[in-house]
C-alpha cells in the first residue's frame, strides 16, 4: 500500500513540476512575433501566387481564380461555379471537366442533378429521385455536381437561394460537392452578389464563345474544333474502335485498377505503333499488313509489361524508337485524393534507372487540368 501511494505522490510531483518548467519556458517565447511570421511569409506566398497567371483551364473559361487541384485544396469543402453564357452551353464541358476532377480528389464518382426554374413550387425540393439524372433531386452539396440553369429566368437564382437558403449558409460545413449555375452575361454579377455567404467560396467565369469549340476539343483530346457532343462522339468512336482491334496486342497489366487505364494504354500502343511506322516510312495496305507490322516490332521496340530492375517495376509500356529505352506509364488519377502526388510516386519508382526517359500519359481532360503543374515537374526532372 505504502508503495502505491509513494508511485501516486512520485507522478503528480512530475507532473507538477513539468507543468511548472513548460509555463516559465512559454513565458520566455515571443508566440506573438513567431505568429506573425508564420502568417507574413503566408500572406507574401499568397499574393506572389495571385500576381501570376491563372492555369490554362481557367484562363480558357475566363474563370476568376484557380480551382482546386486536390482533396487538400479543396479542403473537403463545397464551391460554387457561376457561369455568363449565352448561346453557347459552356456548362457542359466544364461540368465533364469538374467531374473528372472530382473524381480524381475524392474517391466518389458524383451523382449529377439537372435543375429547370420553371419546376420551382413551394416543397418540391423535397422530392428525391437519385436515379433520375435530370430529376429534382433534393439539393445538397456532398457528392454532387447540382446544375441550375437560370438563363430562362430573371429571378431563378434569387428564388433557388430562397428555397435553399439553411443548405448554402451551412455549406462551408457540408462535404465536398460542386453547384453549376448558368446565367446570361449581364445578369452573373447579380447572381455572385445573391450567393454571397460566409465561408461558401463562388468562382465566376464569363468565357469567350470564339474559345468554345477549341475548349471542347482540347479536354476531349480530338484535333477536329466542333462542339462538345459532337466530339464527345468522336472520342469515344475512336477509343473503342482502337481497343476492338488492337487490345489483342496489348496485355492488361495485373495493377489496372481503373476501367478506363486499360483503353488508354491499347490507344497510347497504337500511337507508338503509328510513330515507328512513320519513323521507318513503312507503307501499310490493310489491316492484315499492320498486324504482320505489330508482331515484328512487339516485345522489340515496344515491349508491353515488361519486368525491369528485377522485376521490381513494371512499366505499362517501353517504347525503344532510336535503341533509347522510353519507359511508359498510363494514369488515370481517380480515387487519387492527391493527383500529382500520384504522379510523383509513379517517377520515384524509376530512381534507380539511370537518366531514365519516362512519359506520363494521361487522359486529355486531365492533362489540361494539371498542364501547370506537369510543366513544373518536368523543369525538375
Amino acid at each position: 500500500m505504502d508503495k502505491t501511494k509513494t508511485e501516486s505522490f512520485v507522478s503528480s510531483f512530475d507532473l507538477e513540476l513539468e507543468s511548472k518548467t513548460l509555463l516559465k519556458q512559454s513565458s520566455d517565447l515571443d508566440t506573438e512575433l513567431v505568429t506573425t511570421n508564420i502568417e507574413s511569409g503566408i500572406e507574401i506566398l499568397a499574393s506572389s501566387e495571385e500576381r501570376t497567371q491563372l492555369p490554362i483551364f481557367e484562363e480558357f473559361i475566363n474563370c476568376d481564380k484557380r480551382f482546386p487541384r486536390s482533396f487538400s485544396e479543396s479542403l473537403n469543402s463545397p464551391f460554387v461555379v457561376l457561369i455568363g453564357e449565352d448561346k453557347h452551353e459552356w456548362h457542359i464541358p466544364i461540368i465533364y471537366a469538374l467531374k473528372e476532377l472530382f473524381c480524381e480528389i475524392t474517391d466518389k464518382h458524383p451523382r449529377v442533378t439537372f435543375r429547370e426554374p420553371e419546376l420551382f413550387e413551394e416543397g418540391i425540393e423535397e422530392i428525391v429521385d437519385s436515379l433520375d439524372l435530370h430529376s429534382l433531386d433534393q439539393f445538397t452539396f456532398e457528392y454532387k455536381i447540382e446544375f441550375l440553369d437560370a438563363r430562362k429566368m430573371y429571378l431563378a437564382v434569387d428564388e433557388f437561394v430562397k428555397m435553399v437558403r439553411g443548405r448554402l449558409e451551412s455549406g462551408f460545413l457540408q462535404q465536398f460537392g460542386v453547384l453549376v449555375i448558368a446565367v446570361k452575361p449581364k445578369d452573373l454579377e447579380k447572381a455572385k452578389n445573391a450567393l454571397k455567404f460566409e465561408g461558401l467560396r463562388v468562382y465566376t467565369c464569363l468565357p469567350d464563345n470564339v474559345k468554345y469549340e477549341t475548349f471542347c476539343s482540347k479536354i476531349l483530346g480530338v484535333s477536329s474544333l466542333d462542339k462538345f457532343f459532337a466530339n464527345l462522339r468522336k472520342y469515344e468512336r475512336y477509343l473503342n474502335y482502337t481497343h476492338r482491334r488492337f487490345s489483342i496486342f496489348v496485355k492488361r497489366g495485373a495493377d489496372a485498377t481503373n476501367r478506363l487505364q486499360y483503353p488508354l494504354k491499347v490507344t497510347t500502343f497504337v500511337y507508338l505503333v503509328n510513330d515507328l511506322r512513320n519513323r521507318r516510312k513503312k507503307i501499310i495496305n490493310n489491316f492484315e499488313e499492320l498486324c504482320e507490322f505489330v508482331n515484328e516490332i512487339l516485345e522489340k521496340e515496344i515491349k508491353v509489361e515488361t519486368p525491369i530492375l528485377e522485376g521490381r517495376v513494371i512499366p505499362d509500356l517501353i517504347y525503344s524508337p532510336e535503341g533509347e529505352e522510353i519507359y511508359m506509364e498510363i494514369e488515370t488519377l481517380i480515387g487519387t485524393f492527391e493527383p500529382l502526388k500520384k504522379i510523383d510516386e509513379t517517377i520515384e519508382k524509376y530512381k534507380d534507372v539511370p537518366n531514365a526517359t519516362i512519359w506520363i500519359v494521361l487522359k486529355p481532360v486531365s492533362a489540361m487540368i494539371h498542364y501547370e503543374e506537369l510543366k513544373e515537374r518536368k523543369k525538375d526532372l
